[in-house]
């Protein structure tokens, strides 16, 4: 996808059967697995929100987000905190199946993702990793909140729940 030197340093994750990536400087931290507090009005993808050391976190459906069928969440579920809209600081949290690892991999071998066949909207593909006879999917962080799902986040994030006020 790029022929510029270097190496991309990405954290993997599961959803359903697949496995994907983020590029790990778009990540600020992995967590636990915890059950969101629903924010009533938002939309399907805002699975709520969760508190990070005294901060409220939206947090993101990401099977939702990327069309894939619902699950459930088990012990090995966790929370992806990243930057998803680049340049403005907004952070939320993406629910995953599984967190894999870091890898590392020359940039060279990111392949441009394909413009068929693919269940995810193209501008979410940043591209695809091949290892043996499987692949990752490289997600853009940046992108994964867009339109809609951006404005809710932002409603999220102006709520009177962050602000720790109650309604009337």
């Amino acid at each position: 996808m790029d022929d510029t030197k270097g190496n991309a340093t990405l954290l993997t994750f599961r959803l359903a059967s697949d496995k994907y990536a983020l590029r790990v400087s778009a990540v600020q931290e992995v967590l636990e697995y915890s059950e969101p507090t629903h924010i009533p009005g938002t939309s399907d993808v805002l699975a709520g929100v969760i508190n990070v050391r005294g901060r409220v976190i939206p947090v993101i459906d990401l099977r939702h987000r990327l069309g894939l069928p619902a699950g459930e969440p088990s012990v090995e579920s966790g929370i992806i905190v990243a930057e998803v809209q680049s340049g403005e600081g907004e952070i939320a949290g993406l629910i995953v199946d599984a967190v894999e690892g870091v890898i590392e991999v020359d940039e060279a071998e990111i392949d441009a993702a394909p413009r068929l066949g693919s269940r995810i909207a193209a501008e979410l593909i940043d591209g695809i990793v091949k290892s043996g006879e499987s692949f990752t999917i490289l997600l853009r962080a940046e992108r994964l909140i867009t339109g809609e799902a951006a404005q809710t986040l932002r409603n999220a994030e102006d709520s009177p729940a962050r602000a720790g006020a109650s309604t009337p």
